[in-house]
């Protein structure tokens, strides 16, 4: 499981897309709690997590959709692109290959969101 692992986080990080997701989704978020909370108004608010909430937690939620997208695209563009075939052909338990995938992709959407939610 570590080969395919190690194997999945090289891919990861070689495609261009993922790279440009990535700023992206740490990049839109903190953008967008900057613009809330330089413009809204927040006299209506008399709960601080209320407050939390919309300044913080609204924006990073943008940063897991952005997460889930690139998750969706590490695993259809090597359909799309039959590179999937290569990947069956070194591993072929097809377990292990998706396993590999769901664990760094998810690990790195964590990852994203407490850097996120960190950052705004």
């Amino acid at each position: 499981m570590i080969p395919a692992i190690r194997s999945e986080w090289v891919k990861f990080r070689s495609v261009r897309a993922n790279l440009i997701l990535i700023v992206i989704a740490v990049a839109a978020p903190l953008v967008l709690s900057i613009l809330i909370s330089a413009v809204g108004g927040f006299g209506e608010f008399t709960d601080r997590h209320e407050l939390f909430g919309v300044t913080v937690i609204a924006p990073s939620m943008l940063a897991t959709y952005l997460c889930g997208v690139l998750g969706i695209l590490g695993i259809g563009q090597e359909y799309r692109h039959s590179t999937i075939r290569v990947t069956f052909a070194a591993q072929p338990r097809r377990s292990i290959v998706l396993g590999a995938k769901a664990i760094v992709y998810g690990l790195f959407g964590l990852a994203v969101g407490f850097l996120t939610s960190a950052v705004n």
